[in-house]
């Protein structure tokens, strides 16, 4: 069950209710990679709060090892098997850390083609769904014939419409047990197919939320934010949203609140983790920063610097690639993280950032203990960052909800891409 809470423009709070807890949104969905969270334990996200009980689920993770079979065997579904009692779990057939560099082929009829641990596989509907029963989720996103955002024909936009809407109908007249199905919305870039995939899902019987398909695949910001305006207009209000891939970094997480996206992917806190970066996204992290900002025309210059620093030079040598396929130097994937390291050199705060010691290093670790666990590839590293990064990004969302309750997320939305480019200015 889903209701809103408050609205200001078209952004929303609410509250979705599950088999097994509530969840205030806009929420993050956390990363997972086949069935856990990289470096959080149990009790580790416990830690984090209720805030971090939302987890997103790779379908084509468990094509295999686990695969369907050992997973009914054990029973209880993925909330049993990988110890996630308590979780929302969330699932769809692509991995939103890899989701906009994969190869894109040309669908067929009966499904797509995934990248699974042991090579590509297809994924017609019936595979999908024998997964999907094994891993009983809470919800999970109906098979959709993907396409990218750019450079595609209308020809072909329209007929990935047209496949989704029909697997749509066989993931519906299929469904079992309790697992919601959000239909997906696809379109390419043609906002018209968007919104027809939108109008024609939102009237099929069943349907228990929407799937923004398809982005972060090579359009602009601004592109996606359009698109996306465009397609939750057609849909109903009484429904959640979703965007499961695709919100690579802050700035597109807010411009899909904006939008009235509910749910949103969370991969950016566990990027940034493993480049070897802390994020500090909030306005408490700033601490005085902003009193140093230069002038006018120095803002200018400078507002395109990354706000990003690696704890290690030696972590920066960290792929863009999913951690556990690591490659060589990317520094494409440092210029997309919208934080800094906030670690204190040796437990004292930094000048004219009173409050940028986080709450997970501020009495424990230096930042030059980091920069040690990261130079020596100690697993530790990844673990206190990630802790860290989910920690900020889920307080991050909170006061984006905080915000929209107050009728402010237009400032607070403004007030965050001010911060973003004062501090780097001022560094």
């Amino acid at each position: 069950m889903f209701h809103v809470d408050h609205t200001d423009g078209k952004a929303r709070t609410g509250t979705l209710t599950t088999r097994q807890c509530e969840v205030a949104t806009p929420a993050a969905l956390l990363y997972t990679f086949r069935g856990s969270p990289l470096s959080l334990t149990p009790d580790l996200l416990d830690s984090l709060g209720p805030e971090a009980r939302t987890l997103h689920l790779d379908a084509s993770q468990f094509l295999e090892s686990p695969g369907p079979d050992l997973l009914r065997k054990f029973g209880g579904g993925a909330h049993g098997f990988f110890a996630l009692q308590g979780c929302t779990l969330i699932a769809s057939p692509r991995d939103p850390l890899t989701y906009g560099i994969q190869r894109w082929r040309s669908g067929a009829d009966e499904g797509i083609r995934v990248a699974s641990h042991s090579g590509h596989q297809d994924l017609p509907v019936t595979r999908y769904l024998d997964v999907m029963s094994a891993l009983a989720p809470d919800y999970f996103a109906a098979l959709s014939d993907e396409v990218p955002s750019v450079k595609v024909s209308h020809r072909r936009a329209a007929v990935s419409v047209d496949r989704t809407l029909h697997w749509l109908d066989q993931c519906l007249a299929a469904k079992q047990g309790s697992s919601g199905v959000l239909a997906s919305i696809q379109g390419s870039s043609y906002s018209f197919e968007r919104q027809r995939c939108a109008s024609e899902a939102a009237r099929r019987p069943g349907v228990a939320g929407f799937s923004l398909a398809g982005f972060g695949t090579g359009e602009s910001c601004e592109e996606r934010a359009a698109l996306m305006e465009a397609t939750t207009a057609e849909l109903p209000e009484n429904l959640p949203r979703f965007l499961l891939a695709g919100a690579g970094t802050p700035e597109d997480a807010l411009d899909a609140m904006a939008a009235g996206v509910d749910f949103i992917d969370g991969s950016f806190a566990v990027r940034a983790a493993y480049t070897g970066a802390a994020l500090l996204l909030r306005e408490c992290d700033r601490g005085q920063a902003s009193a140093q900002a230069p002038n006018q025309s120095e803002q200018t210059q400078s507002s395109a610097l990354p706000q990003y620093e690696p704890v290690s030079r030696h972590a920066a040598q960290l792929s863009s690639a999913p951690p556990w396929r690591r490659g060589p130097a990317d520094a494409a994937a440092h210029q997309e993280l919208g934080g800094k390291v906030v670690l204190d050199r040796n437990n004292k705060r930094p000048p004219h950032a009173a409050s940028r010691e986080t709450s997970v290093h501020r009495d424990r670790h230096t930042r030059a203990y980091i920069h040690h666990l990261l130079n020596v590839n100690e697993m530790l590293a990844q673990i206190l960052l990630e802790v860290h990064n989910s920690q900020n990004y889920l307080g991050f969302f909170a006061d984006a909800r905080r915000a929209i309750a107050a009728g402010t997320f237009a400032d607070h939305r403004l007030a965050f891409l001010e911060r973003k480019t004062l501090v780097g200015a001022a560094e």
